[in-house]
């Protein structure tokens, strides 16, 4: 099968025999002039307009006495008049692997499921920016968030991760100003959160990380201005907190560290501007302390390190004046 040319004619994605070409009673699922090309490992990928508001997407189509799987979604033609997606609802079908970079953008009022076994793996940068996306259950399988895939989307307000998540990374930007956003749990699969990957989400007041977390780096600005997190308690496993990572997180008042921390260290302004505050105990793997680390903490009076801890190097203006009490705990 070198390529499929564009169909004309719609083909029925509800049917659980394998879909084939021609029009079908109930236009609401339909995809329509849907084109498919190989991807290179005998699959195929899709690019569709729609009649209709919902879209199932099937797992194999038969075009022409050929059968193939589809695996990767690369985007839709649905815009409306004002450059908005007309789409409403999709069930992503169990083989597709990848969904493309802008897939799903710029959709009012979307609603995302995924079939039972989905072989998911990647999400690409955009797929869902500025989507009005309430929320998505992103499945076990899915090993990648790409940068920026849900930036933006201010309805999404539920988050979740199926069980035995095999995530890795969540890239940069991902949920950046996610502002309907009340909590997460970290799937403790994930190694790495990216720069400014929550950044802003404002009504975020519960983070958690799964148990046995093997994240090691939470990088810059990472959930700078959550302003409704109160508290935090950060796994064993993490090694470095980079710069401005809970920067202006008003609303912070415990911050917490597993048992046997491995952390070593707290970036440049990483706690500035958290005005709540009060205190804060360090284990004893921490070795350094970057400049303004608590820069505009006027709550912050104690800093205490666990008994163990080795010499430690604090840079400047990293503890603030306010602090009365330094020492071990």
């Amino acid at each position: 099968m070198k390529k499929i040319a564009m169909i004309a004619s719609a083909i029925t994605l509800l049917v659980p025999e394998i879909a084939s070409c021609g029009r079908v009673a109930n236009p609401g699922y339909i995809i329509d002039r849907t084109s498919y090309q190989e991807d290179g490992s005998g699959g195929v990928s899709a690019r569709s307009a729609a009649t209709g508001p919902t879209w199932l997407l099937r797992n194999i189509i038969s075009i022409g006495g050929e059968v193939c799987e589809v695996r990767t979604l690369n985007g839709f033609n649905t815009f409306d008049g004002g450059g908005r997606h007309s789409l409403r609802s999709i069930c992503i079908s169990a083989s597709i692997k990848t969904i493309s970079e802008k897939c799903l953008e710029l959709c009012d009022s979307l609603t995302v499921t995924f079939e039972s076994g989905s072989r998911l793996e990647t999400i690409e940068e955009f797929a869902f920016r500025y989507s009005y996306l309430a929320s998505i259950c992103i499945p076990s399988s899915v090993e990648m968030l790409g940068s920026a895939s849900f930036v933006g989307c201010q309805s999404l307000s539920s988050l979740m991760f199926g069980s035995g998540s095999k995530l890795k990374t969540i890239s940069g930007f991902a949920f950046n100003r996610c502002s309907s956003l009340a909590s997460i749990c970290i799937p403790s699969s994930v190694e790495r959160l990216g720069n400014v990957s929550f950044v802003e989400c404002r009504s975020l007041s519960r983070l958690t990380f799964g148990s046995g977390s093997r994240i090691r780096t939470i990088e810059e600005g990472a959930f700078s201005g959550c302003s409704s997190l109160a508290s935090i308690c950060l796994p064993s496993s993490l090694e470095r907190v980079e710069g401005k990572c809970f920067k202006d997180c008003t609303s912070l008042i415990i911050v917490e560290f597993k048992p046997n921390s491995q952390l070593k260290t707290i970036g440049s302004f990483a706690f500035s501007g958290c005005s709540s505050l009060a205190s804060i105990w360090l284990p004893s793997s921490v070795e350094r302390i970057e400049e303004g680390c608590f820069e505009g903490c006027g709550s912050l009076s104690i800093v205490e390190f666990e008994p163990g801890s080795q010499p430690i190097t604090i840079e400047e203006g990293a503890i603030p004046e306010s602090v009365e009490t330094v020492g071990l705990d």
